[in-house]
């Protein structure tokens, strides 16, 4: 065997998978590399939603009018929120607003995806309900999703 190329492979021994490495080592580095690669989605997470959820939340733990000196009052902010009359009402709205308006939207778009998926063979033989939509914009009749029914006029 040529010392180029990997036992039966035809490869070079680089790009054998797991070439004389134990297994222990193989699992380390796709861990590494795992943590490489979620590492920028990380730093995002951290930068862009942790650090001001956590920010906000000191921050209404006090007293403050954006420019002078803050003081801690703890939750203070948060008990006059609940006495106010005004705040309720609007907590009330907002709860039966969201009661009424989340389960029909899911029922909808439910109602929906059935429908589309019981005519999905008739317009077109894709996979997806992209052939229906894609249509229009495509230039040629054929060119969106693999659609391989003709556009008819």
């Amino acid at each position: 065997m040529n010392e180029r190329t990997a036992a039966g492979t035809g490869a070079p021994p680089s790009l054998t998978p797991d070439a004389g490495r134990p297994a222990i080592k193989t699992k380390t580095a796709d861990s590494l590399w795992g943590f490489l690669f979620i590492t920028p989605q990380l730093i995002g997470l951290l930068l862009f939603s942790l650090i001001p959820l956590v920010s906000s939340f000191v921050l209404s733990l006090m007293t403050w009018d954006g420019f002078g000196e803050r003081k801690f009052i703890g939750f203070e902010n948060f008990m006059m929120q609940f006495k106010d009359e005004e705040f309720r009402i609007a907590l009330v709205n907002t709860l039966y607003y969201t009661v009424l308006t989340v389960p029909t939207g899911i029922l909808l778009a439910m109602l929906v995806a059935i429908g589309l998926n019981r005519v999905r063979g008739k317009f077109c033989t894709g996979s997806s309900i992209s052939c229906l939509t894609l249509r229009c914009p495509s230039p040629s009749p054929s060119s969106s999703c693999g659609c391989s029914t003709p556009i008819s006029a």
